[in-house]
């Protein structure tokens, strides 16, 4: 039986090599990596900081969170780790395939954390292969030039994470599902548009051009709308306390109701109700 072959490739960056050129981050390492099964890596937080980056190709593996927590990746699934995050993880499905890259210097983890992606596996779409080969083929070159221009890769990386601008195959029926899931989950104060996104295992992004395209608004416009309509009924039409108003439309906070409310019509919700 022939044994499965897996592999591990790394070039290193500002690991082995100094930066000669002040930047607001660099390269630290990427690699690519097929795995099979056995495989898991259980390693401390690291004395260098940087920040990691992993797009997964094929297979799935699982990453265990800081809260105890666990994520599944699959293909097309993207997962990043902060500075101080201990790496663990292991394999689910072989072979697993993906694309990592960590990066480190004053603004690395601020930068990472300004894009605002779920800190936990997303959907992301195909991993940009030709991306992390220029960048690549940028850190072999050990010049100021290819350390500017792999900052601009990686930001170009980034910015896929997110997903692409020519989205042709969004399903038609996104918006339609999506407003479904919310007339279910509205009421729950903890349902956002990470939440939604990920019931529909569609990127936020995704997400959030279906609504800008069919409705003008954005996911969240949306799901505060329907709050509100709903707390404008309950208010005109029943008696029940606003506190509880505020509960079963979504508000944990009462207070934070009422400043909504306010905010929006000039008015308090008990003075809406006299109308």
């Amino acid at each position: 039986m022939t044994k499965k072959r897996s592999f591990s490739y790394a070039l290193l960056g500002s690991v082995r090599n100094k930066i000669s050129t002040p930047l607001p981050f660099c390269v630290h390492a990427l690699g690519h990596a097929l795995r099979h099964f056995p495989y898991m890596e259980d390693l401390p937080v690291r004395e260098d900081p940087f920040v990691e980056l992993y797009w997964c190709i094929s297979g799935s593996g699982k990453f265990y969170l800081e809260d105890g927590s666990e994520e599944i990746m699959r293909p097309g699934d993207v997962f990043y780790r902060l500075e101080s995050e201990r790496h663990y993880h292991e394999i689910v499905e072989e072979p697993w395939e993906y694309r990592w890259l960590t990066f480190a210097g004053p603004l690395a983890e601020p930068l990472l954390k300004s894009y605002q992606f779920p800190h936990r596996c997303f959907h992301a779409g195909p991993c940009p292969n030709e991306l992390y080969m220029r960048l690549e083929r940028l850190m072999r070159q050990k010049n100021d030039y290819g350390y500017r221009e792999s900052v601009a890769v990686i930001c170009s990386i980034l910015a896929r994470v997110g997903g692409e601008g020519q989205e042709c195959s969004v399903d038609p029926d996104l918006v339609g599902r999506a407003t479904d899931v919310c007339s279910i989950y509205y009421q729950d104060p903890t349902f956002d548009i990470n939440t939604l996104a990920s019931i529909l295992n569609v990127n936020r992004w995704t997400l959030r051009r279906a609504f800008r395209n069919s409705l003008q608004i954005t996911p969240s416009e949306f799901l505060q709308e329907m709050r509100l309509n709903n707390a404008y009924k309950l208010l005109r039409d029943t008696h029940l306390p606003i506190s509880r108003i505020a509960r079963e439309c979504g508000f944990a906070d009462t207070s934070y109701f009422g400043k909504v409310i306010r905010k929006l019509t000039g008015s308090t919700p008990s003075g809406l109700r006299r109308f």
